[in-house]
């Protein structure tokens, strides 16, 4: 199996119908943006699950640009450092993953780790290395992207009542301060919304991979990304 971390965009020949990846974003979306985190039950509204729709479908307009994975010449950082830090606790992983046994923090990557497999699905593709928080990456588009979403969850879509009342509660179970636990649900989802926004590229255009992301995953259409992203996440690109 030969595993690629790609730092460019890889060239659309190169491109497959790779399912086996459209399977790991499908599972990753279910699991976590597509999930009831955040939802508001009393008006059936998920602000958090809005702004990372939102997010993700900025990120497959851009996925082909030069500069989705990397900026010229930006240095290289952990990947926590534009996206947060996970927790290594088992009391407060399981909390999140809730796998009724010890956790660790590997079952953070229990998905991403599937676009490894090149046969996921039972799916001939392309296997892909998704870079891990304690890794090495260049800031890039996708970095930026990945952070404004959940710098917005932190100050919009967990301002509501009903978000903060369920992160006091999740915090007291964790035995954690809420901040801090609001700290790790952050990263949690950034890491989710990165995986799938690392694998977007590796759609093949016109593929029913790729038609399948456009109908079932991206919510909306996005004309103008930069305009959209410095509207919306504060964030000036240029495209």
């Amino acid at each position: 199996m030969s595993e690629k971390s790609p730092e460019h965009i890889p060239p659309q020949e190169v491109i497959k119908e790779n399912k086996n990846l459209l399977y790991v974003i499908n599972d990753t979306w279910k699991h976590l943006i597509g999930s009831a985190e955040g939802r508001d039950w009393d008006t059936n509204i998920n602000e958090r699950a809005r702004i990372q729709d939102a997010a993700a479908s900025v990120l497959w307009r851009l996925r082909g640009h030069p500069h989705y994975f990397a900026y010229p010449d930006s240095p290289e950082h952990k990947l926590a450092d534009h996206l947060g830090n996970l927790p290594t606790d088992s009391k407060v992983i399981n909390i999140f993953e809730r796998r009724g046994r010890e956790t660790t923090i590997d079952d953070f990557y229990i998905r991403s780790r599937l676009a490894q497999d090149e046969s996921y699905g039972k799916e001939k593709g392309t296997a892909i290395k998704i870079p891990e928080m304690e890794e090495l990456v260049r800031r890039g588009i996708l970095t930026d992207v990945v952070s404004a979403a959940g710098k917005k969850i932190l100050l919009e879509a967990m301002q509501k009542p009903h978000y903060q009342k369920g992160n006091r509660i999740l915090a007291e179970r964790a035995g954690i301060p809420v901040d801090e636990f609001k700290g790790y649900s952050i990263a949690r989802l950034n890491y989710g919304l990165y995986t799938i926004g690392y694998l977007l590229p590796w759609m093949k255009p016109g593929s029913e991979s790729a038609k399948f992301i456009e109908q079932k995953i991206i919510k909306g259409k996005i004309d103008d990304p930069a305009d959209y992203l410095k509207q919306n996440f504060g964030l000036d690109i240029v495209i």
